[in-house]
C-alpha cells in the first residue's frame, strides 16, 4: 500500500503527474461523482510515481485507436516497448501469478497475440499476423494444484486475522467457531480449463502450469502479478536458491489471465481509403501498476539477504505440475458432476 502526502496550500498548483491523470480518469470511469473527484484533485503529492509507477486501467467498453493504447493489454504493450530493449524482447520469460485463469485451451490465438504484445512487439503487425501457424509461448502460470489447496489444514482455517491480513485478500478463516473448509477459503480461485478437461488440454498449455506454494503456509493469496523476467541460466524447474536478477518489469494489480480482464485485441479491416486499424474489447473494470525492476529494487529495504523477490508471496522457482495434477477449481466454478 502507498500513502500519498496531502499538499499544503502553498505546495499546490503544479501540473498533475501522468499517474495522477490516469488515476482520476479511471475513477471517473468507475462513476465517482465529480464533486468527490474535485475535492481530491490537485491536493495530493503524486510526484514519487513520476516515471516510476505506471498505471494500467481496464474498462468494459470497445476502444478504438489511438485512445485504446491507454488501456489493458495495449497499455502493457506500450510499456514493454518503452522499457525492454528491442534486441532482448524475444528472450523475455513471462510469468503470471493469478487468482483465476481463463480457458486458454480454447483461446490459443489470443495467447499467442497476448504473448507478442507483452513482449513489446509492434501491435498492428501482431494483429495482422497469422498467429495460428506459430508455436505457443512457454509461459509460467503460477496457480495452485487441487492437491495444494486440499492439503490446507486446520491452522489455515483457524488463524484469527489481523486488520492487515483481513485487508490483504488472504484466504484466512476467523477462528475455530467460524472455521471454513479449504474449498470455501479458495472459493474465489478458479481455472476455466475444467478439471475434467485439463488432462486432455494441449500439452503446451498444460506445461505452462506451475504449482503455487505460498511463502506463508497459513494463507492463500488471491493476487495478480506479471513478471517480465530476464533470461537466466536457472530454469523454472531448478532447485537452485540463487537470487534471480530483477525483472525488466513487474505488474501488480487486479487483472487476471483472461480476455475479460486483459482484453481482446482485434484488427479492424481496411474499408475503402481507410487503412486497417486496431480496437480493444474488455469486459471488466481492472486496475494495476507496472514498475521497472530497478525501480522496484530502489523502493525496498536493503537489509542483509534482501531480494526483489521478497515482494512475491510464492516460492520461486515454482515447480511444474506433475503428471496427473490439475489446477484447483472451487466448486463455485464447476458443474456438480465435477
Amino acid at each position: 500500500m502507498q500513502s500519498f502526502k496531502k499538499l499544503t496550500r502553498s505546495e499546490r498548483g503544479n501540473p498533475p503527474t501522468d499517474f495522477e491523470q490516469r488515476l482520476f480518469a479511471h475513477m471517473s470511469d468507475l462513476g465517482c461523482p465529480n464533486s468527490y473527484l474535485a475535492d481530491l484533485r490537485g491536493k495530493y503529492d503524486f510526484r514519487a510515481t513520476d516515471d516510476r509507477v505506471h498505471l494500467v486501467p481496464s474498462t468494459p467498453r470497445v476502444k478504438n485507436m489511438p485512445g485504446g493504447d491507454d488501456f489493458s493489454i495495449f497499455r502493457l504493450n506500450s510499456l514493454a516497448r518503452r522499457f525492454i530493449p528491442e534486441a532482448e524482447r524475444h528472450d523475455v520469460e513471462l510469468e503470471f501469478c493469478c487468482g483465476s485463469v481463463g480457458p486458454l485451451h480454447e483461446a490459443q490465438g489470443w495467447v499467442r497475440r497476448v504473448d507478442r504484445l507483452l513482449r513489446g512487439r509492434n501491435p498492428q503487425r501482431t494483429l495482422e499476423l497469422d498467429v495460428d501457424t506459430m508455436e505457443l509461448p512457454k509461459w509460467r502460470i503460477i496457480f495452485p494444484t487441487r492437491e495444494t489447496v486440499n492439503a490446507c489444514t486446520d491452522d489455515v482455517r483457524q488463524v484469527r486475522p489481523t486488520s492487515s491480513s483481513s485487508s490483504s485478500a488472504r484466504g484466512r478463516g476467523t477462528d475455530s467457531s467460524l472455521a471454513r473448509s479449504p474449498s470455501q477459503i479458495a472459493s474465489n480461485i478458479g481455472c476455466a480449463i475444467r478439471t475434467s478437461t485439463f488432462p486432455s488440454a494441449p500439452a503446451d498449455i498444460r506445461s505452462m502450469f506451475h504449482d503455487y506454494q505460498s511463502k506463508d503456509g497459513a494463507s492463500l493469496f488471491h493476487e495478480k502479478i506479471i513478471l517480465w523476467r530476464r533470461p537466466s541460466p536457472t530454469s523454472s524447474s531448478s532447485t537452485s536458491t540463487s537470487p534471480s536478477p530483477p525483472p525488466y518489469l513487474i505488474y501488480i494489480g487486479s487483472h487476471n489471465l483472461s480476455k475479460a480482464a486483459l482484453g481482446e485485441p482485434l484488427l479492424v479491416a481496411a474499408r475503402g481509403t481507410k487503412p486497417a486499424s486496431r480496437k480493444l474489447t474488455a469486459q471488466n473494470f481492472e486496475l494495476g501498476v507496472v514498475v521497472r525492476g530497478e525501480d522496484l529494487v530502489s523502493m525496498l529495504d536493503n537489509g542483509p539477504g534482501a531480494s526483489w523477490e521478497d515482494v512475491l508471496t510464492y516460492v520461486t522457482p515454482a515447480r511444474p505440475y506433475r503428471s496427473g495434477e490439475v489446477p484447483w477449481n472451487s466448486p463455485a466454478w464447476v458443474a456438480p458432476e465435477e
